[in-house]
């Protein structure tokens, strides 16, 4: 039995209300492409740390500036593409052709995105159809989720050819998107350009994010388990590379003999960087029923220590078929916390022939990025026992596999809650008794 003494005063205010930080409205990152690093941060607000502009791989590059009759001394940074990257959206996004930047706020601080701002005109005197899509983390990298599509043929304004004397000046307004607000942990930003043919190119200038920055309200996501699937120290290919010190994970294992890891291999992106091949061993049909009763599958198993919750927000990773294709090949994502290994259940379907984004065929540069949002779901919430995802691969028949690189686990950290069981009152006439029967000691 416990038992605590409250005068009067103090019970009122027992529950007090703690003020919040301060918000701070600011540029939060610019770059004016002037000076020696044309990619780097001009401006980077103080409570805040900001990336250069980062090309993907070598899918775009960045080639030098062009300045304009309105301004001779005006830089804009041009960006060429240098693969085949369609006609639209979906091509842009197939190659991967992109450059980006990360803004992140110090640790104890959130910011929220109001608008970005760029200029852009096209590096040629026309015509010619060239695009610019703008994405971001916080909304997604798939077709439909784009923050902003402009072009030198539709839209308005249009991005001009280099014979004008000024780019055109384009704002995404975020105020409404509740995506971009209170950031505790980071927010990315891609420009996908696409040009008619390789070494052709758009360019920019003035890229600016404008928001605010507060004390931070959110406890941030933290990465709880991760497997970049390269061989260190001896350990297995398979075992985690990184564990967050209040949770226990396994190395990925295989269900049975019905699926088998099958080495590695390398694309031509990153040829340090390592993908795990998982193989089928079984027929296993055509579709997730098929898969499911093949039990082809692979499985990631974490858990918290005593004492300790997990709640989950994602889980991700890279994928590819191993095979230069064609090849239907498909990924089923199933949890014991979203209901029975059923269809209908799964948390992701991917595939190398159907949905957005595509698997890509191991001749691509790099394996696609894939991101299963959890955090919207309570079934991921303050969780104190094991947690298995099964990841299922199907094929068009035996010995043949999907890829995988980089699965990554992101969630929150908590105690597990006391339970003060049932409470009595009592007074001795200077004061208030509380008594309760609860699980454990209590620090007060």
């Amino acid at each position: 039995m416990m038992k605590m003494k409250f005068s009067a005063w103090c019970a009122l205010g027992w529950f007090a209300m703690l003020s919040a930080g301060s918000v701070r409205a600011a540029v939060l990152v610019s770059y004016d492409m002037e000076g020696a690093s044309v990619t780097a941060p001009s401006v980077t607000h103080a409570e805040t740390s900001a990336t250069s502009l980062t090309p993907a791989g070598s899918h775009v590059q960045q080639s030098g500036t062009l300045q304009l009759s309105g301004d001779l001394a005006d830089d804009y940074s041009t960006w060429n593409t240098t693969i085949d990257n369609g006609t639209d959206v979906a091509g842009a996004l197939a190659a991967s052709s992109y450059f980006e930047f990360t803004v992140t706020p110090d640790a104890g601080m959130a910011v929220t995105v109001s608008n970005i701002t760029f200029d852009a005109v096209a590096g040629t005197g026309g015509p010619s159809e060239r695009s610019v899509y703008v994405f971001s983390d916080k909304s997604g990298y798939t077709d439909g989720s784009e923050l902003l599509t402009a072009s030198t043929t539709s839209g308005s304004p249009l991005i001009p050819y280099n014979t004008a004397s000024e780019g055109s000046s384009y704002s995404i307004d975020l105020s409404g998107s509740s995506a971009f607000v209170d950031i505790a942990d980071s927010v990315t930003f891609r420009f996908y350009i696409q040009t008619p043919g390789t070494w052709q190119n758009l360019a920019f200038d003035d890229i600016t994010v404008n928001g605010a920055v507060a004390t931070s309200t959110v406890v941030p996501d933290v990465v709880l388990v991760s497997y970049d699937m390269q061989e260190t120290d001896g350990a297995a290919i398979t075992a985690p590379s990184y564990t967050d010190e209040y949770v226990v994970a396994t190395n990925l294992y295989p269900a049975g003999s019905h699926v088998e890891e099958a080495g590695k291999i390398q694309l031509s992106g990153d040829a340090a960087d390592d993908f795990v091949v998982w193989r089928t061993v079984v027929d296993n049909g055509t579709d997730l029923d098929g898969a499911i009763s093949a039990a082809a599958y692979f499985v990631l198993k974490v858990s918290p220590v005593a004492g300790k919750t997990i709640s989950l927000s994602s889980l991700s990773f890279d994928a590819v078929a191993a095979t230069a294709g064609p090849s239907e090949r498909s990924v089923y994502v199933m949890s014991s916390r979203a209901g029975d290994y059923a269809g209908g259940n799964e948390l992701l379907t991917a595939s190398t022939t159907s949905g957005d984004p595509l698997i890509p065929y191991n001749t691509a540069s790099f394996g696609q990025n894939f991101s299963i949002d959890l955090s919207g779901n309570s079934a991921f919430s303050n969780i104190t026992e094991t947690v298995f995802f099964r990841i299922y691969i199907q094929t068009p028949g035996t010995y043949q596999g999907i890829a995988f690189d980089d699965i990554t686990l992101k969630g929150v950290v908590g105690d597990v809650p006391y339970s003060i069981g049932t409470v009595t009152s009592s007074s001795d006439g200077s004061g208030l008794i509380l008594n309760w029967m609860g699980a454990s000691n209590m620090t007060f």
